[in-house]
């Protein structure tokens, strides 16, 4: 009796270890065929000195709004509706001004170390 399974055993072994050596290349075409978003190839963001200062402005004004709005509150609710609105302000605002902030930092230490 011939072993005709073993020959195709052989072949889907083969098989398996092209596809686990090229993993990295066939992994890119799959994803491309999906339409997946490559990342490498974004632009750097500019800093933006005017638009932090404006975000610190806006911040500010809605700090002072606030802290008067806590001060007038007479009950529990409108306070800790006073500190879920500050939340909401802070986790909106804080992390566009770290990124245009540290965007800022690296460009005004990129001159001086050029001039």
């Amino acid at each position: 009796m011939k072993k005709w399974w073993l020959p195709s055993i052989t072949l889907l072994a083969l098989a398996g270890g092209a596809a686990w050596w090229f993993r990295e290349p066939l992994g890119a075409l799959v994803q491309g065929l999906k339409g997946g978003v490559e990342l490498g190839g974004l632009a750097r963001p500019r800093p933006n000195p005017a638009g932090y200062a404006v975000l610190v402005s806006e911040l500010e004004r809605w700090r002072l709004d606030l802290s008067k709005r806590h001060k007038q509150a007479r009950t529990e609710a409108e306070r800790t509706a006073v500190e879920h609105d500050a939340r909401v302000i802070l986790e909106h605002t804080l992390p566009e001004m770290m990124r245009r902030r540290s965007l800022h930092r690296r460009a005004t230490a990129a001159f001086i170390i050029a001039a």
